[in-house]
């Protein structure tokens, strides 16, 4: 039994599968079947009466699980957006197989391109949970003069986005042409060629969830939020909305809880949390990850004097006011809500930990990692995280620039947010030695970490309190060196102060372009001469083991003294 093994269940999905499309989805089942990877693979299939006899007599002799059904015969655009009106049992196949091999994850595959978007979202799979893939075999699409029928498929390309499927390719030139036509970003795609030299289906990495589930004793309750993602601020506030909206609904439903607990995404989701534990006279815990509309003012999305900003400033102080106890990030964030009239001794510090279970320094990882990105044994400068005006990156771009005669310096973002598209158009016009990748898989992020040579940790002058600079703590389980670009003191060189001593980092104020590209060079040359070493002590301060019983402890109090006391 090999030992990636995955305890799920594979499908892959057609409609009228021929030539390409059938031998990649047919060889690639076989092969998953004969790799004893999954617990069970299958095929299904959506025919039309134009597909040909000799496709199902030879599905028909596969031994694997095999679904069909039939469907309309009309034009291709027609033909799929009758799946819209006449939908294909695909969720009573998932159902089926995964009941057959006694597992409750599923991954579908759809191998009909961009239009696969046209069959999502999947129904409800009760009690188990679903990922989707899609794979674009060519992208050979013309719809000149043809304006709707190019929004068409526009539509069913977003949808694919929309519902998270991972996309792969099996060349780099659909990529671009998916960009071009469709709209789909070329980084959001894996590229893969035909055969199956490597599984397209394990490259899969964003889950879609069931409705309502039991994840380790913990009932999971999903409500529906639209998803146009983070593109664009209007994007964002619906987003923010129709999921607040669906949360007001689904816990007015539900029976009363000894405490709740409330996060801070969306912003100010707070307000619900706060009001659901009043009406219950529950318990209440505000667990401040960032705060807003502080933060949403310091960047310059919304005025202070601004109606809007005074309404959120009332929703976020009623949250405080309301919790029983305040756990906030850093001492920083403490003495923000301390500022706002909250007792001092209702704050707890209790920072995020290290993704230590998964992360950490992976030698064979930064090998491949470099191998596959051609960074070979350049000088790898990297960033990656979250790009946003909270964590401005200009002096770093512009020492890069700087350092552009030093071809073994290679500047390296990767991750995504409202300023990665300004990053890559930059990189693109070659204004620096720069590489752009989309955020990488939780099981590709140790080897993602551990192949850079110097890490930077960025934050905004504003921001010291309002966000907290999570990226530090798994930049430290890998052992790289750091350069912190940002104001002081801050909670990042509170931790860079503490380090074991000889562990090279460095500093420097925004705008001192100067200062941080001879900072670089400085620490390329004390890397160089010498191995990499994990600050043990500051790692294990910032560790889940460490870190993970303090928040329990603290929710753990919240529930005895109502069990004891009730609420006050």
């Amino acid at each position: 039994m090999p030992a990636d093994r995955l305890n799920a269940v594979v499908l892959h999905v057609a409609l009228d599968p021929i030539t390409g499309a059938w031998s990649v989805m047919r060889d690639l089942a076989l092969a998953q079947a004969a790799s004893r990877r999954y617990t069970a693979v299958g095929i299904g299939v959506i025919t039309s009466a134009a597909w040909p006899d000799w496709y199902a007599k030879e599905l028909a002799g596969i031994r694997l699980p095999s679904y069909r059904c039939k469907t309309l015969k009309t034009f291709g655009t027609a033909q799929f957006l009758w799946q819209r009106l006449q939908r294909p049992p695909v969720d009573e196949w998932v159902v089926d197989l995964m009941k057959m091999s006694g597992v409750s994850q599923a991954i579908v595959h759809f191998h009909n391109a961009w239009m696969s978007g046209v069959f999502l979202p999947l129904g409800r799979v009760a009690h188990g949970s679903v990922r989707v893939v899609a794979t674009m075999h060519g992208m050979f699409a013309n719809f000149d003069r043809k304006p709707f029928r190019h929004w068409l498929h526009r539509w069913m390309a977003s949808r694919l986005v929309r519902y998270h499927a991972r996309l792969t390719s099996v060349d780099r030139p659909g990529t671009i042409q998916a960009e071009r036509v469709l709209g789909i970003r070329r980084e959001l795609f894996t590229v893969i060629p035909n055969g199956v030299a490597e599984d397209q289906t394990l490259c899969a990495n964003k889950w879609t969830f069931a409705p309502r589930e039991n994840w380790g004793g913990v009932e999971i309750h999903r409500v529906y939020s639209t998803g146009y993602c983070k593109k664009t601020k209007w994007r964002r506030a619906v987003d923010f909305a129709s999921f607040s909206m669906s949360c007001c609904v689904r816990v007015a439903t539900m029976p009363r809880h000894d405490v709740v607990v409330a996060l801070t995404t969306p912003p100010l989701i707070s307000f619900i949390g706060a009001w659901r534990a009043r009406l219950w006279r529950s318990r209440f815990c505000y667990w401040v990850m960032d705060l807003n509309p502080d933060e949403a003012i310091a960047a310059g999305w919304l005025r202070t004097d601004s109606a809007p900003a005074r309404i959120l400033e009332r929703m976020s102080r009623f949250g405080l006011r309301q919790a029983d106890a305040v756990v906030v990030l850093d001492r920083f964030m403490k003495d923000r809500i301390a500022a706002k009239g909250i007792a001092p001794e209702k704050i707890a510090v209790i920072p995020p930990w290290s993704h230590d279970d998964e992360v950490r320094f992976d030698a064979s990882g930064r090998k491949q990692f470099r191998k596959a990105h051609g960074l070979g044994e350049k000088f790898v400068v990297m960033y990656s995280g979250n790009h946003s005006p909270v964590h401005p990156l200009d002096t770093l771009m512009q020492a890069a620039e700087r350092l552009r005669g030093h071809p073994d310096i290679v500047f390296c973002f990767v991750g995504g947010g409202g300023e990665f598209e300004r990053v890559k158009q930059w990189a693109r016009d070659g204004k620096g030695n720069a590489l752009c990748l989309p955020y990488q898989p939780l099981n590709q992020l140790a080897a993602s970490l551990s192949a850079a040579d110097l890490h930077t940790v960025v934050m905004g002058n504003p921001f010291v309190g309002l966000v907290h600079p999570c990226k530090i703590y798994n930049v430290l389980t890998v052992g790289a060196p750091v350069l912190y670009i940002g104001p002081q003191p801050s909670h990042v060189t509170e931790i860079l102060n503490h380090l074991d001593q000889g562990h090279p980092w460095d500093s420097c104020p925004h705008g001192d372009v100067i200062m941080a590209s001879a900072k670089i060079q400085r620490i390329m040359d004390r890397a160089r001469n010498g191995p990499r070493q994990v600050p043990v002590e500051a790692a294990a301060a910032f560790s889940k083991s460490t870190l993970l019983p303090h928040i329990i402890a603290k929710l753990e109090r919240l529930e005895e003294r109502t069990r004891s006391t009730g609420r006050l």
